[in-house]
């Protein structure tokens, strides 16, 4: 009677299967977490943790299980299921409700200790049922893996959206270390694969887990490769306000590639969130506004539909179309500088940009070096003119610049030919009182209170497929977004006589800066305002805050993340006062030796334990010589390519193997007999013979070149069955 195997070995598709569901356990453990993570105390993250544990080993020894013969059904085990989760649930609001339980044992210990309860039942049921039906039907196992691929990124899904400063225990761990947090998510990620990875094993030997883990690790080395060359990847903003021009033609290339004012019927507020850039302020300012406007571009050219860059000389001149290479002055301004000081300001950019913006007036641009490019995508210098005076200081003044010929004066005060913006704006005129109708600034304030009061903001609007989208949203319901607006008092305070263009960029309300010198800009503060242009003055922002409101507020300025990108950008330029910091792409070169290290360690870890089991026949004790000594020939059959097969019982895998190595069979019945029997039948020197006469015969059965590669490979004992 064939024996399938020896005393003491457990079944190796058994020993493949406990491994397997550990391995597996402890992955699922690891995803609820992760999920538990942004919301649970630490004993809620644990009772996640221990509960996904226990459900996944109980569901696995569950799916197995034959009562009578017949498999369990998944309708009764969900039901059972359901039941208890219920049951337990019930009780624990019960218990909450007894006043005498929590004057016993205080309302914070008995609440806390009932949420850890909910918490575990909350995780365990979904991940038994889960598993259970990934144990049954392996098209089940996508989804499982889809789930806990959910969970593991529930808690770095802000990180995506450029909020590396989450999550902050990770986050607030690694700023105070010194080291870019993006190192410690990239960790998380990997992680993350092998979790994942854990979740598709299906191999049916455990020792071969290790030589995967192994391939992971491998792979893993080799993305972090690829990582160091290309750099992270950034967060995407939400696509441009309308002003890129016609977009099946020209393909937006970043923020900056604004070169025309086409409209939008829905602008998507996705990616509102997202970092783009980060602003240091060399100096402290207040804006009269009660905002930062950060101008990137100007649309002055009425082509007879709508408003484009000027190509004219000598036009917009405050407007900088690429990046300079050097430092760059630009024209000096003719205004009087009282009304203005100057700021200096460091930029760096977060995500692609083609040209450089500046607050308000820039004077000059100049290139500012990063130590590393893997966080910012560049950084520059610049020094800006910034208004001083409020609205009322500014009344009297006059509009446009004497300097400016007849070119100008037509390019900045030319209206659409229709008529009924001269005609609205002759109404909106005659509201203004008296003293103020021949004042620039007056006039142009009318436009503002009167579209303030009229207007409604909303990213959804019907207009952008008419000839004129501007006159369709004023004489219409005058339901719009910013570039409406913009466009619209731009239009009529032309009609009015007051040089006016359309500005785009950012704009950041001043209590979004908080206490300190950096300025975050987000995808969601691109904007698009109206200015005019007074003499000894320059060019006044006059933008349009609508009374109505039907989209959703912006969400507030993360704080920590503003200070911790500021600070990010000030070590990255060297200025004084900043604390070094790990940089990413160091770090993931660290991460990158470190993981090296552990495979090289690895491989020579296999391949000192391949050594002592193939040289174990001469130090162990004849007790253990029946099974070392057979262990050792299996290995050397498994280098060439021998390997017993699933269900294959060990005489059979000895007869196979008889015309490469005679001397296995008696081996075999040895160690059989030692294992099972009485014991061995010959002396230990006659089993080392026996070992040593394996080794021999399949050395004569293969090249010298084979046996090498054989001997070479540190994993080949992992085949041996």
């Amino acid at each position: 009677m064939a024996l399938p195997h020896a005393a003491g070995d457990a079944p190796e598709p058994q020993r493949a299967l406990r491994a397997v569901a550990w391995v597996r356990a402890l992955a699922l453990a690891l995803a609820a977490a992760a999920l538990a993570w942004n919301l649970a105390a630490p004993p809620g993250i644990a009772a996640a943790a221990l509960a996904a544990l226990a459900a996944s080993l109980y569901a696995e020894r569950v799916s197995h299980a034959r009562p009578g013969g017949r498999a369990l059904r998944f309708g009764a085990v969900a039901a059972a299921t359901a039941l208890s989760a219920g049951a337990t649930l019930w009780l624990a609001g019960l218990l909450g409700s007894w006043a005498w339980l929590a004057a016993y044992a205080t309302p914070l210990v008995l609440f806390g200790a009932l949420d850890v309860l909910r918490i575990a039942v909350w995780i365990g049921a979904p991940v038994f049922l889960l598993r259970f039906l990934a144990s049954r039907a392996s098209g089940f196992a996508a989804l499982e893996v889809a789930v806990a691929a959910g969970a593991l990124a529930s808690s770095f899904a802000p990180h995506r959206a450029g909020m590396v400063h989450r999550p902050f225990a990770i986050g607030d761990f690694a700023w105070g270390s010194g080291i870019d947090p993006a190192a410690f998510y990239l960790g998380m990620g990997a992680v993350g694969v092998l979790v994942l990875a854990a979740l598709l094993l299906r191999e049916e030997r455990a020792r071969r887990i290790p030589l995967h883990a192994g391939a992971l690790l491998a792979l893993a080395l080799l993305l972090l490769f690829a990582l160091n060359i290309t750099g992270l990847p950034t967060a995407r903003p939400p696509a441009g306000l309308g002003l890129d021009g016609d977009q099946k033609a020209q393909p937006q290339r970043g923020r900056g590639t604004r070169t025309s004012t086409d409209f939008q019927d829905e602008y998507s507020s996705d990616g509102s969130d997202v970092p783009v850039a980060v602003v240091v302020l060399h100096g402290d300012y207040a804006s009269p506004t009660g905002a930062y406007y950060f101008r990137e571009t100007a649309f002055s050219q009425f082509n007879g539909r709508r408003l484009v860059e000027a190509q004219a000389e000598g036009a917009d001149r405050d407007i900088v179309r690429a990046f300079p290479s050097a430092k760059l002055e630009l024209a000096a301004p003719s205004e009087d500088t009282s009304g203005r000081t100057e700021l200096a300001m460091s930029i760096g950019m977060l995500t692609d940009h083609t040209r450089p913006f500046a607050m308000d007036a820039p004077l000059s641009f100049e290139p500012a070096p990063l130590k590393s490019t893997f966080r910012f995508q560049r950084s520059y210098r610049a020094v800006s003119r910034v208004p001083q005076l409020a609205y009322k200081d500014m009344l009297g003044s006059e509009a446009g610049d004497p300097a400016w010929g007849e070119a100008l004066w037509k390019l900045y005060t030319e209206p659409p030919s229709d008529p009924r913006y001269a005609e609205l704006a002759e109404e909106m005129l005659a509201q203004l009182v008296p003293e103020y109708r021949d004042d620039p600034l007056g006039r142009a304030l009318i436009v503002k209170q009167i579209l303030e009061e009229t207007g409604t903001y909303s990213r959804k609007s019907d207009h952008a497929g008419a000839e004129d989208p501007t006159a369709h949203f004023l004489f219409g319901n005058r339901i719009g977004y910013c570039v409406h607006f913009a466009h619209a008092a731009t239009y009529l305070m032309r009609a009015l006589g007051v040089p006016a263009r359309v500005a785009a960029g950012y704009a950041v309300n001043e209590s979004d800066r908080g206490d300190g010198s950096a300025i975050l800009l987000r995808g969601g503060n691109a904007h698009a305002w109206p200015e005019i242009y007074l003499d000894g003055i320059g060019w006044v922002v006059v933008d349009i805050s609508p009374e109505k409101v039907l989209d959703d507020p912006m969400t507030p300025t993360d704080l920590s993340l503003q200070r911790m990108l500021g600070e990010m950008l000030r070590e990255q330029l060297g200025e004084p006062g900043t604390e070094p910091i790990l940089p990413t792409k160091t770090a993931v070169r660290w991460l990158g030796r470190a993981l090296l290290a552990l495979l090289v360690l690895a491989i020579v870890a296999a391949w000192c334990t391949k050594l002592w089991r193939s040289l174990a026949p001469r130090f162990v004790r004849d007790a253990e010589l029946p099974r070392v000594g057979y262990r050792a020939a299996l290995d050397r059959l498994a280098e060439l390519g021998a390997v017993r097969r699933i269900g294959e019982t060990r005489e059979r895998f000895a007869e196979r193997t008889t015309p490469l190595a005679p001397a296995f069979a008696a081996l075999t019945r040895e160690h059989l007999r030692a294992a099972l029997g009485p014991g061995a039948s010959t002396t230990p020197e006659a089993l080392r013979e026996l070992a040593w006469g394996v080794r021999s015969e399949l050395h004569r059965e293969r090249p010298r070149w084979r046996r090498v590669l054989a001997w070479l490979d540190p994993v080949s004992w992992l085949r041996s069955r």
